[in-house]
């Protein structure tokens, strides 16, 4: 991969990153959704039917191999962790600024380091 596909890679995953922080805030403040998992379920559910999608016609490997059974039982957990986070960050996104949501994302690096 070049390094100007690389950037411009980050560039996107950092404006749909904000994006989405702020349409999920837009849509519980807004609408009176008062249902944060639902809206974590249905985000789940775009983001898999777009990954297929992705994977099926852009990004598809040249020879699949199958996986071992500890190596999908260490992604499903990771995949659990990540649906928990986006749901507790859903439920938080109820009760803070979308700014002050996004400034402690943009910040878990340095704690994960200070930890």
């Amino acid at each position: 991969m070049s390094k100007t596909a690389a950037a411009t890679a980050v560039v996107c995953w950092f404006i749909l990153n904000i994006s989405i922080g702020n349409l999920n805030g837009w849509i519980l403040k807004h609408h009176s959704l008062s249902y944060p998992v639902m809206l974590t379920t249905v985000h789940m559910l775009c983001c898999w039917a777009l990954s297929a999608i992705s994977l099926l016609f852009f990004m598809r490997p040249a020879e699949p191999q199958s996986a071992s059974r500890s190596t999908i039982e260490k992604v499903q957990t990771l995949s659990y962790a990540f649906c928990a986070s986006v749901a507790c960050g859903n439920m938080a996104l109820q009760y803070i600024f979308v700014s002050f949501a996004q400034m402690v994302t943009a910040a878990s690096p340095l704690f994960t380091a200070c930890l």
